[in-house]
């Protein structure tokens, strides 16, 4: 299955290119208004489609993770896994096995990167 952001929905090279700036500069993501307004610019094409909404926050979670902000990676991961933890989107009847193995995907990259 092709995703959204391999369809070209998200702007993922500039995300990534944006979150190279703010790590050279030692910056936080969150709290950087590019960055800020990179969300509100992505949130605003997926509104009421949380499919969309869903494959929107791994693919920030991922870039986030490979850009080296670990720890935000896992407080977003946090936000997108709420009430979706690794157990409870096992029990989950209404979660397709695909956003379960990509959430595990996720975890495990982050635990990678957390070992280099």
């Amino acid at each position: 299955m092709e995703t959204l952001s391999n369809q070209g929905m998200f702007d993922e090279a500039r995300l990534t290119s944006l979150l190279h700036k703010i790590k050279e500069a030692g910056g936080d993501p969150f709290s950087n208004p590019d960055y800020q307004s990179w969300r509100r610019e992505e949130e605003a094409k997926v509104v009421g489609d949380d499919d969309a909404i869903s494959e929107l926050n791994r693919c920030e979670a991922r870039l986030l993770a490979q850009g080296g902000f670990v720890a935000e990676a896992k407080a977003l991961f946090g936000v997108v896994g709420r009430g979706r933890g690794s157990e409870a989107a096992r029990r989950s009847t209404d979660l397709e096995q695909e956003e379960v193995e990509a959430f595990a995907n996720i975890r495990r990259h982050i635990r990678q990167l957390e070992q280099e």
